[in-house]
């Protein structure tokens, strides 16, 4: 479903003549967005005419992950910025979740339980009170909004940082699963996404280095300066590298861990260390989508650089066009 609805994607896109070649045209933006919030459709079951339908539901769930906006919230009181994420929220719903949901309830699927997320919920009402319509709603919101932002917001990032590192190691030199999942979590390390993440202590713990946290302390994680920390990542820590050598991996930086790990990073990068990319392999959503890209040999286009978005102080890129030659 996902490989095949990008490559009918980069089929439709325009293409371009460039000093005598052919060229694809795409934004990377709209092409994460559009690919991810589809294998999002499907895990909740959202029942959505793509055709149709499917660059609306984009720009609303753009429109409710806005809430996190850091700008805007230093502009605004939190009351509104809360309200303003009430309201998208309950538009959210009365558009999308709810006929959806309706249509679940109305089906008989005869013991054939379908592997989709408001049907699955239904299926165990019991564990979701006293407000099952409420958890599925913020489940789905939760599931759809990660992949339209969280997972998209990344991709420009790897394949500008990719694109440069190539220029000194030649093409080819990254079709390889094992280096592209080290590429992502190099970019994410560069280009971490919000603000500094906040914890509270509900018991005294001691850190593997000795350091004590005592109960009721608050600890602010600062993944921007822990990223580039050169006493962990070397003098080069400002530099992208995905053949860095660590004593430690890098997933706990991206995806937390514990019970709180992103329940996201199977789909996104996939579950094993695999050093190929084939059939019957399972490399995870972005490190697929980047070998396609690589694969139909992606290039940044020089007439039309990266646009940061202005909206907020986070290291995102409203639009990002690149071209293709394969």
């Amino acid at each position: 479903m996902f490989l095949p609805a990008v490559r009918r994607h980069i089929d439709s896109s325009p293409r371009e003549d460039r000093g005598g070649k052919s060229l694809t045209s795409l934004d990377l933006v709209v092409l994460s967005r559009l690919t991810f919030t589809r294998v999002g459709i499907a895990l909740v079951g959202l029942e959505v005419n793509i055709a149709s339908d499917l660059p609306t539901l984009v720009a609303d769930l753009v429109a409710i992950s806005g809430g996190n906006n850091i700008k805007s919230a230093r502009a605004r009181s939190a009351d509104e910025i809360f309200e303003e994420a009430r309201r998208a929220k309950d538009e959210f719903a009365d558009k999308w979740f709810q006929p959806s949901l309706s249509s679940w309830e109305e089906q008989n699927h005869n013991g054939d339980q379908p592997e989709a997320l408001i049907p699955l919920m239904l299926a165990h009402p019991d564990l979701y009170e006293p407000d099952v319509r409420e958890a599925m709603l913020n489940e789905s919101l939760l599931f759809l909004t990660a992949l339209t932002n969280s997972t998209s917001r990344i991709l420009p990032h790897v394949v500008i940082e990719l694109c440069n590192w190539r220029t000194s190691h030649g093409p080819g030199a990254e079709q390889n699963a094992a280096l592209l999942r080290q590429a992502f979590f190099e970019a994410h390390r560069l280009h971490p996404r919000g603000p500094p993440r906040r914890y509270s202590a509900t018991a005294d713990l001691q850190l593997n280095d000795g350091v004590t946290i005592p109960e009721g302390w608050q600890v602010n994680l600062d993944t921007s300066s822990a990223g580039r920390d050169k006493s962990a990542f070397g003098p080069d820590a400002d530099q992208f590298d995905p053949n860095r050598t660590l004593d430690a991996p890098l997933d706990r930086l991206v995806f937390g861990g514990g019970p709180h790990a992103c329940i996201g990073k199977a789909l996104s990068i996939g579950t094993g260390a695999a050093t190929g990319i084939s059939r019957g392999t399972d490399p995870g959503l972005v490190i697929a989508l980047l070998d396609e890209l690589l694969r139909a040999q992606v290039m940044l286009d020089p007439d039309r650089p990266p646009v940061s978005d202005q909206s907020t102080e986070e290291d995102n890129y409203s639009s990002c066009p690149v071209l293709l030659a394969g």
